[in-house]
């Protein structure tokens, strides 16, 4: 193994054949830089990491490889709403409820030229939290607002980053890998254009201003909070742009769809917990609260988080597989018909990635014109299909972890640095906490901004994310760079602090 490949074996940089291999090593340097900073993360000197950099990695022999599966539509939303009235129609139009984004409870806000703070921006993200997301074209021409085609992607944000703006975005200033590669917003707007719209540009495709994202974390030097600072600048790539939110889909994305969300699961399940009665925690639900790695009420989280640390438990090393991705595997296909009881499997088209190794990033659900009729007039088992949910339901989503034999002593058990509450009404959603908390008395607002939104339900003045911090959320793109300490009209000072 000499690089990691973009994700899917995508052919993205192919179109550029002069820069084709010079993208190919930046995106391997990135991937492997996430890689070491796992191995990093989740080790000490007196505790080694069980997550290996398979790049780096000289010893004989290939590793273990395993297929880690789970569903594709959010268990959150099928949990909160499964003792409701019409549970399925509920967490259904949940799912295509796009939710306000807000970071720290504030949403992003405009600088203007002179570096005045300005409005807030409406953006939005997807409440589909399993690495698939999906969005319905309807042709409302007629009235009715029928069902054109419903497409799904689990491609992940930070790719379309790097085809936008190049390895700057993911080193430090002074990291000489900064420069690798400049972006192409071209071909970025090429691949929208093909696979969204034909009406895209790019001026659609970037933030039309520097933007700006309430910190509200506490600067050392002060004690106080860091306040407004950069969150994007002008011309850089808007990965929440409305042709991949409120008008189509390109990739994922709910915060915690991310590849660097995927490092952080694996990395976090690779460590070995112990529960107050220091025995080994093995309980997929429970591995997730005890070690903090990602949101128990996912499927895909505890799944594989499990799976890993499975590995773990056996005394290997473990990585995720070439290429790094998060895939859909399938769409099963029985209990789809026509109208007239037509076989429906060409309407499963599969537009990136590979059908054939169930490494999908990209398909959709979209009849064929010679058929005379549309995707809501598909039946399922009996029902016409009205969400896109009810084919999310017969997706599954897969990865692959390896593992090696790396380490000669065991790795000794270490103690929970999480834990779970129960939701007071909700019994069987629970929240990660820090270790010590106690349940009992945690304050209602504590619970506000965990209930999904519904279209009759806009959501709560100081909503934030599930289980996403605001410096998750920053490094999405990883922008936030410098400061804008001014409150709304004051005249702001910028680039007095670094970013994160």
């Amino acid at each position: 193994m000499d690089r990691f490949h973009p994700p899917g074996f995508l052919e993205d940089f192919a179109r550029r054949p002069d820069s084709a291999e010079d993208r190919a090593k930046a995106w391997s340097a990135i991937v492997s830089a996430w890689m070491d900073n796992a191995a990093e993360a989740y080790g000490t000197p007196e505790l080694p990491s069980l997550f290996f950099n398979p790049l780096q990695d000289e010893t004989p022999g290939e590793p273990a490889s395993e297929s880690i599966a789970w569903d594709a539509f959010p268990r959150f939303l099928t949990r909160w709403f499964q003792d409701d009235d019409e549970p399925d129609e509920k967490r259904w139009l949940a799912a295509e409820t796009l939710r306000p984004l807000r970071i720290n409870g504030r949403a992003l806000r405009r600088v203007d030229e002179q570096g005045f703070l300005r409005e807030e921006l409406r953006l939005f993200y997807r409440q589909q939290d399993e690495y698939c997301e999906w969005h319905v074209d309807r042709d409302r021409r007629d009235g009715e607002g029928r069902i054109t085609r419903i497409c799904f992607s689990s491609e992940a944000p930070e790719y379309w980053d790097f085809l936008a703006e190049g390895t700057r975005p993911f080193f430090a200033a002074g990291d000489p890998r900064r420069d690798l590669v400049a972006g192409d917003l071209g071909l970025v707007e090429e691949l929208y254009r093909e696979h969204v719209n034909p009406e895209v540009s790019a001026a659609d495709l970037v933030w039309p201003s520097d933007i700006a994202f309430f910190d509200d974390e506490t600067d050392p030097q002060t004690g106080e909070p860091f306040g407004w600072r950069f969150y994007a600048r002008k011309g850089t790539y808007n990965p929440f742009n409305k042709w991949t939110t409120t008008d189509g889909i390109m990739h994922l994305t709910h915060p915690a769809n991310t590849l660097r969300g995927e490092f952080r699961v694996g990395g976090g399940a690779s460590v070995q917990r112990r529960d107050g009665d220091g025995q080994a925690v093995v309980d997929p639900e429970q591995l997730v609260c005890c070690s903090g790695f990602g949101d128990p009420n996912r499927s895909s989280d505890p799944a594989i988080g499990a799976a890993v640390n499975r590995f773990a438990r056996s005394g290997l090393s473990v990585s995720l597989a070439d290429p790094v991705g998060l895939y859909i595997s399938e769409l099963a296909l029985d209990g789809f018909s026509g109208p007239a009881g037509e076989e429906m499997a060409a309407a499963w088209q599969v537009d990136r990635g590979s059908r054939e190794d169930r490494r999908i990033l990209r398909a959709r659900f979209e009849v064929p014109e010679e058929l005379g009729f549309t995707v809501d007039q598909v039946l399922l088992d009996a029902d016409g299909i009205r969400f896109g949910g009810q084919i999310a339901d017969r997706i599954q989503m897969v990865l692959t972890g390896i593992a090696k034999q790396l380490v000669a002593e065991p790795v000794a058990l270490r103690a929970c640095i999480g834990q779970c509450c129960p939701h007071r009404e909700k019994g069987e959603i629970e929240h990660v906490f820090q270790i010590g908390v106690s349940c009992e008395d945690l304050p209602p607002e504590a619970w506000a901004e965990v209930a999904p939104v519904l279209p009759e339900a806009p959501a709560p003045p100081g909503m934030a994310e599930i289980a996403f911090g605001a410096a998750d959320f920053a490094s999405l793109s990883a922008r936030a760079a410098g400061a804008v300490t001014a409150e709304p009209e004051v005249k702001s000072g910028l680039g007095s602090r670094p970013g994160r």
